[in-house]
């Protein structure tokens, strides 16, 4: 490697290791990794589509993050802390399960609907579980359990009809997440706009009708 070439590429590496300015690229890394790996899958992604939406070199890129599995991992480690954070905050207050489902079902849909990016990645893993091939649920493990946690209780207290978490979790946290997603791949008469007011309104309350119509025990 020619010296100026060297000099430019140690003083690069340098920038990134100054106090704020590492933690600042991480960061935008992290930023525009998501939109790539929603936009491609983790099998297509390649490290340069992020560094370039950065404006950095790839080697810049390594320095922070040596595989594109690490990268990887730390977006969806993100998107999850992040999830759980905002329903252990909103949960806070609710007493009983109804309450524990229902504001759950909201902080999804709230959640995805806000992060469109995070909710295409979840949506790309039940398609190819390449980048958990070993461990499905590791991120996702907290809200899973938690979610679990609610509806275990609901049937504990006669709240809730016998039911499959797992099969709850296809058909309402599923439904959300297509309803995020598939806006676009409807065509022009079809396509909404998922973080519309109303539209996400309509489509909560449909939930929300859909969640009583499966767990209500009969005669309640």
């Amino acid at each position: 490697m020619p010296l100026k070439t060297r000099q430019k590429s140690a003083l690069s590496a340098s920038r990134d290791r100054r106090p704020g300015s590492g933690e600042a690229t991480k960061a935008a890394l992290l930023k525009a990794a998501e939109k790539v790996f929603a936009e491609y899958g983790f099998s297509t992604a390649r490290l340069d589509h992020v560094a370039d939406a950065v404006g950095i070199r790839r080697a810049s890129l390594l320095y922070h993050f040596p595989t594109k599995q690490e990268l990887y991992d730390q977006v969806e480690a993100d998107i999850f802390r992040e999830l759980e954070a905002y329903a252990e905050q909103k949960l806070r207050d609710c007493k009983t399960p109804w309450e524990q489902l229902l504001t759950l079902i909201d902080v999804w849909l709230e959640f995805w609907t806000g992060r469109p990016t995070g909710a295409r990645i979840i949506l790309r893993i039940t398609a190819d579980i390449t980048p958990r091939i070993n461990d499905p649920i590791q991120f996702a493990g907290p809200i899973i359990l938690h979610f679990e946690r609610i509806i275990r209780s609901g049937i504990e207290q006669g709240e809730f009809i016998e039911c499959n978490a797992s099969d709850l979790i296809c058909l309402l946290g599923g439904s959300i997440l297509q309803y995020v997603c598939i806006a676009p791949h409807l065509g022009p008469v079809r396509s909404y706009h998922p973080d519309d007011p109303a539209r996400m309104a309509a489509f909560r309350a449909m939930v929300h009708r859909a969640a009583r119509a499966l767990l209500t025990p009969p005669g309640k």
